[in-house]
């Protein structure tokens, strides 16, 4: 069986990715490289895109009504003390609606599979 695996992270156009210098197409085609990396290794994996603003949580909500094993929290969320609520709610959320699943960082879009191998997941 397939591990189950979303990625958790701004919308590409979001104001706070802008304001750290990436652009949503950058954003964009890491997300779809990392997705292909993720089918190819043998993984279901899927995008869930929040807002920066925590009052709004309603697709990440969504996602983890269905089976989850790992939720990978991206990088432009963490280290952004704008966000630090944002990254708090996102890690309620998935310890109280999903207990059973890991929860693991990447540091770009790419490196998604090389946080699910220092878990072996």
């Amino acid at each position: 069986e397939r591990k189950v695996v979303i990625q958790i992270g701004l919308f590409p156009d979001d104001p706070q990715v802008l304001k750290r210098g990436y652009s949503a197409e950058w954003v964009s085609e890491g997300l779809k490289r990392s997705d292909k990396m993720m089918q190819e290794a043998g993984y279901d994996g899927r995008q869930v895109s929040v807002s920066s603003d925590p009052e709004d949580l309603s697709q990440l909500d969504e996602a983890l009504k269905s089976r989850l094993d790992v939720a990978v929290i991206g990088y432009g969320i963490r280290p952004n003390p704008d966000l630090t609520f944002l990254l708090e709610k996102i890690i309620d959320r998935v310890r109280t609606q999903q207990p059973n699943a890991r929860i693991l960082f990447n540091v770009s879009p790419d490196s998604t599979l090389d946080a699910l191998k220092r878990w072996n997941v």
